[in-house]
């Protein structure tokens, strides 16, 4: 009983007295957060004697749906949204698909949408296209939160809803679902019809909750998991480029590499584009500009008569505007991210976090090696230390010689001597810092590259690359001379 769309009762009812499967083959629970005490009375009334009206007071949905979980008691629970009406055939449909598939981990109900309202109309085609998509070869599969059934083992196997996450727990458990190997499978001609919100606004509330339980999620699961199943997230991948301090020591260190190298100035200049440049300005006057964009966006979507094609476009702009958004507001309300500085040693660019490795894309593999690009200027912090070391990056030859395309390496506001850069055939960088360098290089160490445009040669991207890194490793000078 949340975000009802409706009478409450309605939707109950569905699932009590409009279903052709046997009464006494299924139960219902009603989770309720105690807000509406009038409708909890109206919906108890529908309650056969073997279902429960439950009060999880001031909870949200996904914390209502494990409460009602551990009480079930059944073999399979079937989940729902509270806006959610079950069509008559669902239940049954259900228990003859399980019948058929006692082994099957979850299956999904279709989702129907009332058709007789505009974003009504928009939320099919946008459920369709996100769905599409989900199923294409190559992508995991999810559980549709509008209706999905799963085996109570799976269910308690991967630790029910994680509620602190928000709208974005039903994607988080999906994704725990496949890595213990569970499958997710369609259930046929089991659906409910999912009565949409009437103004694209309503619409962007939830949105915004996925991102913020997404990024929380971020900060506390291994970037491996998450990239894996969810992708990279520029924002918090590069939160640190978001700070005044090193995104302008980012470009004052751009400005170092032009003028030591004055025959690149047009490149570094106009191809760069470098991120710092415009995160200097920071966070908040990003964030109120993409504030008025979406409000600008909205109010077009839901007020103004539109052809359906620039409708479509701009529902869909608008969406990925709410997500920048969101992303912008959690940024701003969390601590600064602190530098975690790269210890001595050996490290896998998969351990290498958001707080010691900076101006990075997403991970990606090659030949069974996890690598990340890096942006053409990136920035990595190095543990403080009185000892001359050597920096070792190892990019797997996947760009060639890296003496080839490492414009300049900038320490403290000055560019290290091209004599204490090597490369080999490996395609290891090799960064020497002899006194007084290692003390230069306690605010970061900023890679200058030239830009590889890969859109160049066919992938429709616009990402700028400069560094593929397999790993860094930092070493004492003293190791490496008795090496």
């Amino acid at each position: 009983m949340l975000d009802l769309r409706g009478r409450a009762e309605d939707h109950v009812r569905t699932w009590t007295h409009g279903q052709t499967l046997a009464s006494e083959r299924y139960r219902v629970l009603v989770a309720s957060d105690g807000a509406n005490p009038s409708q909890e009375q109206t919906v108890a009334a529908l309650l056969r004697p073997h279902d429960t009206l439950l009060r999880v007071p001031g909870a949200g949905d996904t914390q209502m749906w494990n409460a009602g979980a551990a009480l079930a008691g059944t073999p399979w629970l079937v989940f729902t949204e509270g806006h959610c009406l079950a069509n008559p055939g669902c239940l049954e449909a259900v228990a003859q698909w399980i019948a058929a598939n006692p082994e099957a981990g979850a299956g999904n109900f279709a989702t129907d949408h009332d058709d007789r309202h505009r974003l009504a109309r928009m939320s099919r085609r946008w459920f369709d296209m996100i769905q599409t998509l989900w199923r294409a070869p190559g992508a995991w599969p999810r559980v549709h939160r509008a209706g999905f059934a799963i085996r109570a083992d799976a269910f308690a196997a991967v630790g029910g809803f994680e509620a602190e996450y928000g709208q974005f727990a039903p994607p988080l458990l999906s994704a725990r679902l496949h890595a213990r190997g569970f499958t997710v499978q369609a259930i046929p001609d089991a659906a409910v019809l999912h009565r949409d919100d009437l103004t694209v606004s309503d619409q962007h509330i939830d949105t915004a909750e996925h991102v913020r339980g997404e990024l929380d999620a971020r900060t506390r699961n291994a970037p491996e998991f998450f990239e894996r199943y969810f992708g990279h997230a520029e924002l918090w991948t590069n939160q640190l480029l978001g700070q005044p301090r090193v995104a302008l020591g980012m470009a004052r260190a751009l400005l170092v590499a032009a003028l030591a190298h004055p025959r690149r100035i047009a490149q570094l200049v106009l191809r760069f584009r470098p991120s710092s440049m415009a995160l200097a300005v920071g966070l908040a006057p990003r964030a109120a500009l993409q504030r008025f964009a979406v409000a600008v966006e909205e109010f077009l979507v839901d007020h103004v008569p539109l052809p359906a094609r620039w409708r479509w476009s701009l529902f869909l702009r608008s969406h990925d505007g709410v997500v920048r958004l969101a992303q912008l507001d959690w940024l701003r309300g969390q601590p600064k991210l602190r530098a975690l500085p790269l210890p001595p040693g050996h490290w896998p660019i998969e351990r290498i976090g958001p707080g010691t490795l900076a101006g990075v894309h997403g991970l990606e593999e090659r030949g069974g090696q996890r690598f990340r690009w890096t942006h053409p200027v990136a920035l990595i912090y190095l543990a403080p230390t009185e000892d001359e070391i050597e920096v070792r990056v190892e990019t797997a030859g996947i760009r060639g010689d890296p003496l080839a395309y490492v414009i300049a390496v900038i320490a403290g506001g000055k560019a290290l001597p091209r004599a204490l850069l090597a490369g080999d055939r490996e395609g290891t960088l090799s960064i020497r810092l002899p006194a007084p360098w290692p003390a230069a290089a306690r605010k970061g160490l900023v890679l200058v590259c030239s830009a590889l445009v890969p859109a160049r040669n066919g992938p429709r991207e616009q990402r700028l690359l400069g560094l593929p890194v397999v790993s860094i490793a930092s070493i004492p000078l003293r190791s490496v001379q008795e090496s």
